[in-house]
């Protein structure tokens, strides 16, 4: 009898343990350390993001530039492809200035992100398998969910808004995976310039865009930039993108791309208007052609 109740108390004992209290004494220091080391790569990571900010910001007021640390007009939303590889666009960093023609660009750090939704049981297992590769550590009782973020590595980006409505077109710099592609039946345009069609490759479903927009002009503007940089357009706005920039290029990048507004064809415009340039040319059609000609009034 004594015996039994002292194997009770001891199964009780034992019950009451977590699996941290089960853990040998060097294994409770390697997760101290581990804890510890964690702690001072965020630490390092947040100083060095909060370094980034403070610069960017100096040098974009240094340039007579605005500054943003968030993205106060969105451009996360715009459905760039190059902001289509995770579930939204985190966007930072936001320099904002006037181009040649009076419009707006922007240049900016953004990264993709991905969630991921474990409950707390997972995440407590997957955590001490990573560290221990035993199975049944980290089990508790618990089953809330978590979601969790997942950012791709930072890179930098500039816009502009056209008077125009862009049909999707991509201008990327070419390599083995691009040529592959274009084996597979992704067919790359060319142009008259050997060495932009060695650089880059070239993807749009409307050829007679891509040749107005794709002019000589145009071509020298895209050489002129780093060949890492990639070119594409959506709705009224034109993107590129390639790898982070140091803070102050930031505005270096905003300036060169605002050059690109003045330098885009006419036919363009003609060609490809917004709904508003449509109705503006149609009411200019219909008063020009109004009843008695240019005396006559509706």
């Amino acid at each position: 009898m004594v015996l039994a109740l002292l194997l009770r108390q001891a199964s009780a004992a034992d019950s009451s343990e977590t699996w941290f209290d089960r853990m040998p004494t060097w294994g409770k220091y390697g997760i101290l350390a581990f804890m510890l080391v964690f702690a001072v790569a965020m630490i390092e990571t947040i100083r060095r993001s909060g370094q980034r900010e403070r610069e960017v910001k100096l040098a974009a007021l240094g340039a007579g530039l605005k500054y943003h640390a968030s993205d106060p007009d969105g451009l996360g939303e715009i459905r760039f492809a190059a902001f289509a590889s995770g579930k939204g666009t985190r966007v930072g960093n936001v320099v904002t200035g006037k181009t040649r023609a009076g419009g707006v660009v922007r240049a900016f750090d953004f990264s993709t992100y991905v969630e991921h939704v474990a409950n707390e049981r997972q995440l407590e297992g997957e955590f001490s398998d990573y560290l221990w590769g035993m199975d049944g550590w980290g089990e508790t009782g618990r089953s809330s969910s978590r979601t969790t973020k997942r950012y791709s590595k930072a890179r930098s980006g500039a816009v502009v808004k056209l008077d125009a409505f862009l049909p999707p077109l991509m201008v990327v710099p070419a390599n083995i995976l691009t040529r592959t592609f274009e084996r597979v039946g992704a067919e790359d345009l060319d142009f008259e310039s050997e060495e932009f069609n060695r650089g880059y490759d070239v993807r749009c479903a409307d050829r007679r865009f891509a040749s107005l927009f794709l002019d000589a002009q145009m071509i020298d503007f895209i050489l002129d930039f780093e060949r890492h940089f990639a070119f594409e357009t959506f709705g009224n706005y034109v993107l590129c993108h390639g790898k982070r920039c140091e803070p102050k290029q930031l505005p270096i990048l905003a300036s060169k791309m605002g050059e690109l507004t003045s330098l885009v064809n006419s036919l363009v415009y003609d060609e490809y208007p917004t709904a508003i340039g449509l109705e503006y040319r149609d009411a200019v059609t219909d008063w020009n052609h109004r009843p008695g000609g240019a005396s006559g009034h509706y």
